[in-house]
């Protein structure tokens, strides 16, 4: 799941920082879309106030799969050859869903949420977030690095001669 976020993520501010120069596209707002992440704040929230945790990740977890769904469908690598409005609008819409989801998932992911808002010049306040077409976006990092599984399975083994 969070392999899920962090490829968003990366590859959309990736593409923008690679092929945009790093200037967020002008686009459009989506009203489906806006719409969706309304409805995901207020249904996160009352999953969090009635200490539903799990299913509120879940919530913005099924989310993050339709927008990389909504990513891969769009494919920017080939609009921004063939239709550049179309590639822009799907940037712009990309960032929008970023902004928000790193509000939703700062209770759960703190320190990465922080430095996606950072990136965005956005605060975490718990309403609908909005970047400006035309914001510069500071050089960024891979959000989350893959851990070697051979790694874990040393530190387990350390752990068990612990306990």
């Amino acid at each position: 799941m969070l392999g899920a976020y962090g490829n968003f993520v990366n590859r959309t501010l990736a593409f923008i920082g690679k092929y945009c120069d790093g200037v967020v596209p002008c686009g459009s707002n989506n009203v489906n879309l806006d719409n969706q992440i309304d409805n995901l704040y207020i249904a996160v929230g009352q999953l969090i106030e009635g200490g539903y945790f799990k299913d509120a990740i879940n919530e913005i977890f099924d989310f993050i799969r339709n927008a990389n769904k909504f990513f891969d469908a769009e494919q920017p690598w080939i609009t921004r050859n063939t239709n550049k409005i179309a590639c822009d609008n799907t940037l712009y819409q990309c960032v929008q869903i970023i902004a928000n989801l790193a509000v939703l998932l700062s209770p759960f992911l703190p320190f990465s949420s922080e430095k996606v808002l950072k990136w965005l010049g956005l605060s975490n306040k718990w309403k609908r977030q909005h970047v400006e077409s035309d914001y510069l976006l500071p050089e960024v990092e891979i959000l989350f690095h893959r851990i070697d599984k051979k790694v874990i399975e040393e530190e387990t083994e350390k752990l068990k001669a612990i306990l």
